[in-house]
């Protein structure tokens, strides 16, 4: 275990680095460094406020649980809002079968950051600064939306399931003869039903492209089957209900019969890799639990091998 007491460490380092540049402007005035104030950047990073930091690492059976520590003296802010999300149930234990090769879900603060990089180089560039930032608002090619407004959706969630199956193994087009294992994948994305009704026109208008509407959800299938991949048949799917967006290598994918044993929140891996962590506060909770969401929901999806 790691563990350091940095309480007014990195305020006197910027201090330092401040006078430094004062220096090095004197000395080099063709630089023109005297708008970096270092001091400045550490309250707007909101790093200004990191008391104590620790890094711990400890073994149960086979998991390792890896923590990071971080204590503040104040609210958080800048850098530090990338890592704050209210208290939510865990969408990976009920989307991922239990025989997942890999799976993820993280929250993406994708707006936060930009904000932040948008505000420290037009503090230290000036309009120039400002300037490196307008084509945010130019309109993405053949849309009402522009980059900025995409940009606004993106403190978001972001979960990803993948798993091989060796037995639709197919051979890739070309003279390599490559062999390529089957697979299955599902990518959603919440609050992006905006990209979705944004491009949902020019997708509807493609060859090979069936958009239809069953209830909340709205589908776009791409008919392109490689050869012999039948089974290779991408989806994108909105829920207008939640707003979350799902792509999917085909309409059936990979889980079991049995709800209750179907997903990888039901498997004794996860959960003895979560026992250890609470389920309050600002973690998120990871009771385990099978209940049909919408990945079960989706049209002609049995998520059956």
């Amino acid at each position: 275990m790691l563990y350091a007491d940095v309480d007014g460490d990195l305020s006197a380092t910027a201090d330092y680095l401040d006078k430094t540049l004062e220096r090095v402007q004197k000395s080099y005035p063709d630089l023109k460094v005297d708008r970096i104030k270092a001091k400045r950047i550490l309250r707007q990073l909101g790093l200004d406020q990191v008391v104590a930091m620790g890094l711990s690492s400890s073994r149960d059976g086979k998991a390792f649980h890896n923590k990071a520590f971080f204590e503040f003296s104040k609210d958080r802010r800048g850098l530090l809002l990338l890592t704050s999300s209210p208290a939510h149930d865990m969408e990976i234990v009920r989307q991922a079968p239990s025989d997942v090769d890999v799976a993820f879900e993280s929250d993406l603060k994708v707006k936060s950051l930009v904000d932040l990089v948008e505000a420290i180089v037009a503090d230290v560039g000036g309009n120039d600064g400002r300037k490196l930032f307008e084509g945010l608002k130019e309109k993405l090619p053949g849309t009402s939306l522009s980059l900025k407004q995409l940009i606004g959706q993106l403190d978001t969630r972001v979960v990803g399931i993948l798993r091989v199956d060796y037995q639709r193994a197919f051979v890739a087009p070309g003279k390599e003869k490559l062999r390529i294992p089957g697979f299955d994948a599902l990518f959603s994305v919440d609050n992006l039903a905006a990209v979705f009704d944004a491009y949902h026109g020019l997708l509807q208008a493609l060859p090979n492209v069936k958009c239809s509407t069953e209830g909340d959800w709205q589908w776009v299938e791409f008919d392109s089957p490689l050869p012999n991949a039948a089974w290779f048949k991408p989806v994108l799917v909105k829920n207008a209900k939640s707003g979350r967006l799902f792509a999917a290598i085909r309409q059936r994918v990979p889980c079991r019969e049995n709800p209750r044993k179907a997903c990888v929140g039901a498997s004794e891996g996860l959960s003895a890799c979560n026992r250890r962590f609470p389920s309050s506060g600002e973690r998120p909770d990871v009771r385990v639990e099978c209940a049909n969401t919408e990945a079960h929901s989706l049209r002609k999806t049995t998520w059956q091998k």
